[in-house]
């Protein structure tokens, strides 16, 4: 057997993370991020990997503008860039913003394709897991009611996790989600409501399963960003005070569109794969 590989990295490039806030109504300066990744493996179209999470941050926000909510801290969507090979989009966002993460209070990231729901993954002191019992409660009734504490939440939330920041990511149904990840077939279809039959999944024309997922984190989101409990949610959660700061410069409004710009430039280092029409591999 003969395998021809054919990978190549090339030169870095400058690209950006996308950031847009929905300004909080009494502490403004205190933030809750949700997020998920922008850029994809080469092969695939990113569906699962990740346009889904991107979808679901954009519609948990969507839903607190919809239903009129009015959080008192900043609600942040971040659209992360780098994440495949390297991380610099988080990275740089944690350095950029060292000084204020102190004033960020929770950060959750959806990067586990589009498979239903089923809880809350969290990276905090066990107290926090008792805090959110009566969300898990309302979520139970969409199936999506776990809460199971971790040692890490996501790749693109690991820099805040390590300053301390509470952690959060879905739970999902994962039983398909690695026969098309990274791979070609990684593509909108695989997020439609036959193949991963959510009720609140996708509608006409292929759109992303954006619904049950962004009812489960605007649920949370708004948990953290409204409560008064969440005030306590510093002090209980795991890591030093004294090396939690970050923040968010310039910020934008998020009225009831999305109004995304592009900030915190950094390089990014992209692999690209040459593919022949059965991948980048071919056996002889």
């Amino acid at each position: 057997m003969k395998l021809v590989l054919t990978p190549q990295t090339l030169p870095d490039v400058e690209s950006a993370n996308v950031i847009a806030d929905i300004k909080g109504s009494e502490h403004p300066e205190q933030v809750v991020i949700v997020s998920g990744h922008l850029d994809s493996w080469d092969l695939g179209t990113g569906a699962i990997d990740d346009g889904a999470g991107v979808a679901v941050s954009m519609e948990a926000a969507n839903l607190i503008q919809k239903l009129r909510l009015k959080p008192k801290r900043t609600i942040r969507v971040i659209a992360w860039m780098n994440e495949e090979n390297g991380e610099a989009g988080s990275k740089q966002y944690a350095k950029d913003h060292e000084k204020e993460i102190s004033n960020h209070f929770a950060a959750m990231e959806t990067d586990g394709g589009a498979g239903h729901p089923i809880g809350v993954n969290i990276k905090a002191n066990p107290e926090v897991k008792k805090m959110f019992a009566p969300v898990a409660n309302i979520l139970q009734e969409s199936g999506a009611g776990i809460l199971d504490l971790v040692e890490h939440c996501g790749a693109d939330i690991e820099p805040l996790e390590k300053a301390g920041v509470p952690a959060f990511s879905p739970i999902q149904d994962s039983r398909f989600y690695f026969n098309y990840h990274h791979t070609a077939a990684d593509t909108l279809d695989k997020n439609c409501a036959e193949r991963i039959g959510g009720k609140f999944c996708c509608g006409g024309g292929g759109r992303v399963c954006a619904g049950e997922h962004g009812k489960a984190i605007a649920s949370l989101t708004v948990a953290t960003g409204q409560r008064d409990a969440v005030r306590h949610l510093r002090s209980v959660s795991d890591g030093d005070d004294g090396h939690r700061a970050s923040g968010y410069s310039g910020s934008l409004q998020l009225r009831f569109k999305l109004r995304a710009s592009l900030s915190t430039k950094f390089a990014s280092r992209r692999p690209r794969l040459r593919t022949n029409r059965h991948g980048p591999a071919s056996t002889k």
